[in-house]
């Protein structure tokens, strides 16, 4: 079973999302300052290619790409919720009352390990089989991980 989440795991989770939360004085600056830090992770991503598990390196770039769309604009719009917002104020102890469920943590805390390249998913030394496999095999091979993956966290 996980444990309950807090926002200081999250915070734990990417100390840079938490310096950009907590010296952003507007949420146009916190907009920014988080925008800039999810461009940066890509650019380093890709720096280092090579050196990161293929599929983990997936994940680091699908965890960037959800981490911009939702904290756009147009993600506050279409939900009426500003996480971005909820974020700056509870860094800098602006409303550090502030509710949220559980789920809400937990999402944050696993995209923002995911944009560190934290996601614990993959083991970094092994390399899939359906990797070097083609085709019905490969899909049989990939759907095998996801049980299994299934079965880890469940």
């Amino acid at each position: 079973m996980l444990s309950k989440k807090t926002f200081e795991d999250i915070w734990e989770a990417s100390p840079p999302f938490f310096y950009a939360m907590s010296r952003a004085s507007s949420l146009p600056r916190a907009r920014h300052a988080v925008m800039a830090y999810l461009a940066s992770r890509k650019l380093d991503i890709r720096a280092r290619e090579s050196r990161i598990h293929p599929l983990e390196w997936i994940v680091v770039d699908d965890s960037v790409d959800a981490s911009k769309n939702i904290f756009s604009e147009r993600s506050e719009e279409l939900t009426g919720v500003n996480a971005l917002d909820i974020f700056r104020k509870r860094a800098r102890g602006d409303d550090p009352e502030i509710e949220v469920s559980d789920g809400f943590i937990e999402e944050f805390y696993r995209l923002l390990l995911g944009v560190e390249n934290r996601s614990g998913i993959y083991d970094d030394t092994t390399v899939p089989q359906y990797l070097e496999l083609e085709g019905r095999e490969a899909a049989l091979e990939r759907s095998a991980d996801l049980d299994n993956l299934y079965a880890m966290v469940r």
